[in-house]
């Protein structure tokens, strides 16, 4: 009831299934729009590590103070491990638009068909895959701790 009395009615829609699935078809728009939109921006582009010496670069920028001593990055560009005498061996992960830089401790490490598998173990770096021939990347299963070389 209103204040003065008088009675207030609120108009409902003669359509509640109509109306729910032109809600759905909206949102799905929406979310195709976006998709879209990401994509023409670049954002399905694989990132990439760069060249070793790129990685050399970005890496000595962003661990102050480094020098590192050698670089293998994949095949596909996306990942590269890099020695440093003061870390040990580091991770450089394309992520995004930038470059994540870890250092390995104690990662697991295994062969793939596609190259060297490497799982951090930690939270902010998932697993990768250095991508490479079996002859450049056996030292590195060494230096990871992968003990005896074996394919």
């Amino acid at each position: 009831m209103h204040p003065g009395g008088a009675r207030v009615t609120v108009p409902r829609s003669p359509g509640g299934l109509l109306d729910l699935v032109l809600l759905l078809v909206v949102a799905a728009a929406g979310v195709l729009g976006i998709v879209l939109v990401v994509h023409l921006l670049g954002g399905s582009v694989r990132a990439s590590v760069g060249t070793p010496d790129a990685v050399r670069a970005r890496y000595r920028r962003d661990v102050v103070g480094s020098v590192p001593e050698e670089v293998v990055v994949g095949d596909d560009g996306r990942a590269a491990l890099v020695v440093d005498p003061e870390v040990g061996v580091a991770a450089v992960v394309a992520l995004g638009d930038g470059l994540v830089i870890r250092p390995l401790v104690a990662p697991a490490v295994a062969w793939t068909p596609d190259g060297l598998a490497v799982d951090p173990r930690e939270l902010l770096l998932g697993p990768f895959v250095v991508r490479g021939a079996h002859e450049a990347l056996a030292p590195w299963f060494t230096r990871l701790g992968g003990g005896a070389d074996a394919a």
